[in-house]
């Protein structure tokens, strides 16, 4: 039974371990608290993985799968045959973010979209902005204010 057990929990680690994805990104909390996406570190993971990761182009949101925030900033594999399987490994991204201090979040769009750069045919429903501060309908609180 011990060995069944054993047996078992190898194999869903296994299965956990080797989950693939389209689109992932290094994240930190911004200045509200939100987890999103960022930019520089996500290109700092792109300049040095010697080829094998593109930056996209397109906007991902809540609409088409991207689990945070913030439509930008995501990268992907390159296709096969350019050495990689054309799937980001989720322990591959979140050690190379981790080695930056960030976080990693991945995903694979909804209903199979193409998540290669070209048009924005992805869309936009993007995530819902904070809510204004309280008595001021035409102001966003101070942490979404360009600085």
């Amino acid at each position: 039974m011990k060995a069944t057990t054993a047996l078992l929990f190898f194999i869903l680690a296994l299965t956990a371990a080797a989950k693939k994805h389209r689109l992932c990104c290094c994240a930190e909390k911004n200045d509200c608290g939100f987890l999103t996406c960022n930019g520089t570190a996500t290109q700092s993971v792109i300049d040095n993985s010697n080829g094998k990761f593109v930056r996209a182009t397109k906007l991902w949101d809540k609409g088409q799968g991207a689990p945070i925030g913030g439509p930008q900033n995501w990268m992907y594999a390159k296709d096969p045959g350019q050495g990689d399987d054309g799937y980001l490994g989720g322990n591959e991204v979140s050690d190379l973010c981790g080695a930056l201090k960030k976080e990693s979040k991945c995903f694979s769009p909804k209903n199979n979209l193409d998540y290669h750069n070209g048009d924005n045919s992805a869309g936009t429903d993007h995530w819902p902005k904070p809510t204004p501060s309280p008595g001021d309908d035409d102001t966003w609180p101070g942490c979404m204010k360009s600085k």
